[in-house]
């Protein structure tokens, strides 16, 4: 093309112009030249990579070089990044060389001639005047006979300088193939929100008013709401086509090419390519980078840029970008944590909005609108409000749906305080924020999802969180044991449609809620909120047991709770119940003690079990065990006798390999339950009685159950401990007080011994459980200062004389006992120990005689 003042020539054609030349330079004068596709203000622009967007950009062209198509507007709208005006300008380059272009116009917010509508028809008008020159002519006699046009609406300067000579030119074009395709993008970089609105009205009322325009137009921007509601509307709907690139399943195939071969550039033309290794960056690292990316285009092209300075090591450049090193000087997203400033800038609510994303970003939940709002207590449709014009990095617009932030990388700029300032989520706040409304959620057990995530979640956020006001009284106005009184209800005595919490849900949460408010450093009066709680959970664990006071089964099935048993008896909880119906007789006569069970505290699905205990049944046998807590309900000697009895009927009743399942289960169990029982129980004549005759532990199959000789030979031993305390009860030798000291145990004797060698009542037959007569000499050593000895004796002591001088000297008041694990057998079965401290005399005597005769029948076998 040649041009003077007065010619231009294109081609092979020419048309003369004369006298003409001044109104283009008008016209000239107010566009914005930075606009164009190819404008040197936009050098070296972002287009799309030869590797990247081919089956999209095939669609693309494929719809502007088809004549039968119906639309004659294509909305191509993607998130911030989504790589919308690389795409644009591929598509303006391409159909520039295939002479289908006829203008373009790239909105900048940065630009002051691009940021707003003013300069959009004249720049169009423009460039049409040079891809069309038929129009040249109209379009100048415009400027020529309306100098003001450039002051008037958008409107009138698009009708004037672009349609208006498009249909004047019509006859003079013909039938040829000419440019017929307008791009315009970023239409939501244009500043004003109404003028965006604005430009597509009067796009669509020129299409009604000429229904043959030969113009095409491809308009990019991101999918802010009152944009989607313009192509959602009357006949801009019909005559448009909308592409999300959301929606594209290519998009981190393309992002994966993009950032492979600009790599591989990187490492062939780098300055420092000989010091970069051949096999970087590894496959890790790049699909790291594509996972940040979200198959977004700005993350990646922000990396790449960032990464091929020639002024630094790429390698180096690379790792501060993932950090794996601390980068120095620049700021690796500059570029990025602009834009996303940019966009943040612009919405109404940021309050809202950051408290919704810090939802979103913090909780392990998918999240819908409509869970948002019934979270934090909103009104229905504050979520949609509370996000406008976050709509290009936020997926919102469906109300059920989950809420998706499109961009991975913009919750690394918000949780940033360096990179978002003042859009920072402070993760303490966001945390206490979460805590709260777990709390509120957990008293109104109205939203079942929200109580399960709570139950499980709150202990998360209270770690996290800081000390706020809010928070503070938020936890001591929660009810802890209404919480657990309503969760614990059967569903036929709950109300409403609300599903109750699981048993499995209370005894995670109770247990971590104290561990939380226990442990936490947020609070000065931390103690005190703990003491409270504690204080309002026993008054509820106090009137739960008071209704199983009233039978000795559920009495029992109480005491019950206490013993550890073995995973070997107890494989699942599932089987619990079953074992304590037979053992406690709850058949169908006991129907109404069952519905109390179940109404309250449901024990017959707990069991303590060791190394897999639940905290929560260990915080109510922690209550059961200690008399100044539990008071009435205490676990004394006399409760564990009564226990004891229960459990030694069932198991002196043989057990056949007929029975049921849960019969023969039950049986083992019961033979579990019996020595800690025994070990735990003070003298009672009825149990007493019952022990001296009894045939305990009837042989069952070995093959079934390889663990019987060990459960059996345990309950023997204990039967002789219990037996022997009691004589020594009867004789009146007995421990007075005993002290547990760091050594282990000082014992007070009550009074000097003149009868050390006394011999037991003849009523207790020992033969039974003997292994020769030696032992059976032994077990005439009834004197307690003896029995010390004898207990030093066979756990290998070898200090003595202090015990022997205090087994002969009568002014000798105590002597202390050392031991490494002080009376694991109190709660231990089946080769468990567990550490306690509870040294009652009857206690510990009955302790020491297990260990005696443990002992003893040990050396006889050797």
């Amino acid at each position: 093309m040649f041009t003077n003042a007065s010619l231009v020539i294109t081609g092979g054609s020419y048309t003369q112009v004369v006298g003409i030349g001044q109104e283009f330079e008008t016209l000239h004068r107010h566009i914005a030249p930075g606009a164009l596709h190819d404008s040197g203000e936009r050098f070296n622009p972002p287009r799309c990579h030869p590797e990247t967007r081919r089956v999209l950009l095939s669609e693309i062209m494929e719809w502007i070089t088809n004549a039968s198509r119906e639309a004659f507007i294509m909305w191509i709208y993607g998130s911030v990044g989504s790589g919308k005006s690389a795409l644009a300008q591929s598509v303006a380059e391409q159909c520039q060389d295939l002479g289908l272009l006829a203008a373009t116009f790239f909105f900048s917010r940065l630009s002051p001639e691009r940021c707003h509508e003013k300069c959009l028809s004249p720049t169009v008008s423009y460039q049409l005047a040079l891809s069309i020159p038929e129009t040249r002519t109209y379009i100048e006699h415009v400027v020529r006979h309306d100098p003001s046009i450039f002051g008037r609406t958008f409107q009138t300067q698009y009708q004037k300088l672009v349609v208006n000579p498009l249909c004047l030119a019509e006859n003079q074009i013909g039938p040829q193939t000419r440019p017929q395709l307008i791009i315009i993008d970023g239409l939501d970089e244009c500043q004003d929100p109404k003028a965006q609105r604005y430009i597509l009205d009067v796009i669509n009322q020129e299409f009604e008013r000429h229904t043959r325009l030969p113009l095409l137009f491809l308009i990019t921007s991101r999918p802010e709401e009152h944009i989607r509601m313009s192509f959602s509307a009357g006949k801009l709907e019909r005559i448009s086509k909308q592409i999300s690139l959301q929606d594209y399943f290519g998009s981190h195939d393309d992002v994966r090419n993009f950032i492979q071969n600009r790599f591989e550039e990187i490492r062939r033309d780098h300055p420092l390519r000989d010091h970069i290794p051949v096999a970087w960056p590894d496959l890790e690292l790049t699909e790291t980078l594509v996972r940040k990316s979200s198959g977004q285009f700005a993350y990646a092209s922000t990396v790449v840029e960032y990464v091929s300075s020639i002024h630094h090591r790429p390698p180096d450049r690379l790792d501060a970008i993932l950090g794996l090193s601390l980068h120095v000087g620049d700021s690796p997203f500059a570029e990025l944590d602009s834009l996303y400033k940019h966009v943040f800038s612009t919405v109404p609510h940021k309050d809202g909005a950051l408290r919704i994303l810090s939802a979103v970003l913090l909780m392990n939940l998918e999240l819908s609108p409509d869970m948002i709002e019934r979270l934090f207590i909103l009104k229905a449709g504050d979520v949609q409000l509370q996000l406008s014009g976050l709509a290009s990095m936020v997926s919102f617009r469906e109300y059920h749906e989950v809420i998706k932030i499109l961009h991975t990388s913009l919750g690394d700029f918000l949780l940033d305080s360096s990179r978002s300032g003042e859009f920072h989520i402070e993760l303490g706040k966001a945390h206490a924020e979460l805590a709260t409304a777990c709390l509120y959620h957990l008293e109104k057990l109205d939203v079942p999802i929200l109580i399960d995530y709570a139950c499980y979640n709150l202990e998360r956020h209270l770690d996290r969180a800081a000390g706020t006001n809010e928070l503070h009284d938020a936890i001591l106005r929660f009810q802890l044991r209404n919480f657990v009184r309503y969760s614990a209800k059967p569903p036929s005595q709950q109300q409403g449609d609300v599903l109750s919490t699981t048993l499995e849900d209370i005894w995670y949460f109770v247990p971590s809620f104290f561990d939380c408010i226990q442990n936490t450093i947020i609070f000065d009066d931390a103690v005190d909120i703990y003491d409270h709680h504690a204080k309002l959970f026993d008054q509820y664990l106090e009137l739960e047991f008071d209704k199983y006071a009233g039978d000795s089964r559920l009495t029992d099935m109480v005491t019950m709770l206490t013993i550890c048993h073995s995973p070997v008896t107890v494989p699942n909880l599932e089987v619990v119940s079953y074992f304590k119906d037979h053992i406690l007789q709850l058949n169908e006569t006991a129907e109404h003690l069952l519905l109390i069970d179940e109404g309250s505290l449901n024990l017959r699905h707990m069991v303590r079990r060791h190394g897999q205990s639940e905290p929560y049944i260990e915080l109510l046998c922690q209550f059961l065990e200690d008399e100044d807590r539990s008071g009435r309900h205490f676990i004394d000697g006399h409760k564990y006798a009564l226990a004891a009895l229960r459990c030694s009927r069932r198991i002196s009743k043989p057990t056949r390999t007929s029975d049921d399942k849960y019969g023969a289960r039950s049986f083992v169990w019961s033979l579990e339950c019996t020595p800690p029982l025994l070990l735990h129980a003070t003298y009672h004549e009825e149990l007493s009685s019952y022990l001296e005759d009894a045939l305990l532990g009837t042989i069952i199959p070995q093959s079934r159950y390889s663990f019987y000789p060990a459960l059996a030979r345990m309950v023997k031993e204990a039967r002789i401990a219990y037996l022997i305390s009691n004589t020594f009860e009867a004789c009146n030798e007995h421990v007075a007080h005993l002290d547990v000291v760091p050594q282990g145990l000082r014992i007070f004797r009550s009074q000097p011994s003149s009868a050390q060698r006394s011999e037991p009542r003849a009523a207790i037959n020992f033969n039974d459980y003997l292994l020769n007569r030696r032992i059976h000499d032994y077990a005439h050593i009834c004197c307690c200062p003896n029995l010390l000895v004898e207990y030093y004796f066979h756990s290998n002591v070898t200090d003595i004389s202090v015990h022997r001088e205090f087994n002969a000297s009568h002014g000798q008041s105590s002597v202390i006992v050392h031991v490494e694990h002080p009376f694991p057998e109190i709660n231990s079965t089946f080769g468990q120990e567990s550490v306690t401290t509870d040294a009652t005399g009857s206690g510990v005597m009955k302790i020491l005689t297990y260990r005696v005769w443990r002992g003893l029948v040990q050396k006889s076998v050797l």
